[in-house]
């Protein structure tokens, strides 16, 4: 059940069943509902599951297996997927450069993304660049593990030395000469989606500047918006959005300024709505 996912051809059976469903559009690969209870007296696979000892199964093995090489089918019509990490180790690993063609005709793209060390994001980037066909991007992340001020200062239990937690500005983001970029990218929601340094807030306002002439939304859920964030975004030529939403404030200044505020001094025709005063520089990241 490792075999590489661009080596890995569908099943006759799968192969029917999407030439019967033409007009399916969208793939999901997500963690079980809760509400689905397997017992501890059922059979043999709620056995194996419960006791973990066939470990890939909580690697989205279904995506791989089956969605993924569907996806690289020619005329395939699917245009969204959501794919949500089923432990808080990400699959994305997994991906191979190879499989971007079956990134190319995706207009919508759901990511909730694990832990997942820098080294390791560059072929899930190769992937995603190829998806020009790009309209709406959600990104979330996966920092539950004692919160996310513990998140910040230690490893994961799963992360050694040579394997610190995802930077979520180097994944969203590229170096400067090769950057991310979607041409028909209108709405960017991004969730547990954490700016502390200096490189990763010149990193976002950077994404930002590059797509400001085709975002249209923006919605921000628990990421710490700090005010210097919005003052930047109000500084970006171009950028005219229609909608913002921003849930889980941290900075006292943007607590309870209402989203129609903050979009018209985004777009440039509000005067700031915050107070006097920021308070500690140290608190802008």
């Amino acid at each position: 059940m490792d075999e590489q996912p661009s080596t890995v051809g569908i099943p006759d059976w799968l192969e029917t069943a999407l030439s019967s469903m033409a007009n399916i559009q969208t793939f999901s690969s997500c963690p079980m509902s809760p509400m689905h209870i397997i017992s501890t007296s059922g059979p043999a696979l709620a056995q194996i599951i419960l006791s973990r000892r066939n470990q890939h199964i909580l690697k989205n093995s279904g995506f791989f297996r089956f969605l993924l090489p569907a996806l690289r089918r020619p005329g395939c019509a699917v245009r969204k997927l959501l794919l949500d990490d089923e432990s808080m180790l990400s699959c994305l690993y997994r991906i191979q450069p190879s499989d971007a063609p079956a990134f190319q005709q995706l207009t919508h793209i759901h990511l909730g993304v694990g832990v997942l060390p820098r080294e390791e994001m560059d072929d899930i980037k190769t992937c995603l660049r190829a998806a020009t066909n790009l309209e709406s991007l959600v990104l979330s992340f996966k920092v539950a593990l004692g919160g996310r001020t513990a998140m910040a200062s230690r490893p994961t239990p799963q992360a050694d030395a040579h394997h610190e937690p995802t930077d979520h500005a180097s994944f969203l983001c590229s170096s400067l000469g090769d950057p991310m970029w979607w041409p028909r990218l209108q709405r960017l929601e991004l969730n547990e989606f954490l700016v502390r340094t200096e490189h990763q807030f010149g990193a976002i306002l950077q994404f930002l500047d590059t797509h400001s002439r085709t975002l249209s939304q923006i919605v921000l859920r628990n990421c710490e918006v700090k005010r210097r964030l919005l003052e930047r975004m109000h500084d970006i030529p171009g950028l005219r959005l229609k909608s913002i939403l921003i849930a889980d404030e941290t900075d006292d200044n943007v607590i309870g300024v209402p989203d129609t505020l903050l979009l018209r001094y985004v777009n440039g025709t509000e005067s700031a709505p915050f107070g006097d005063e920021i308070g500690d520089p140290s608190s802008i990241f």
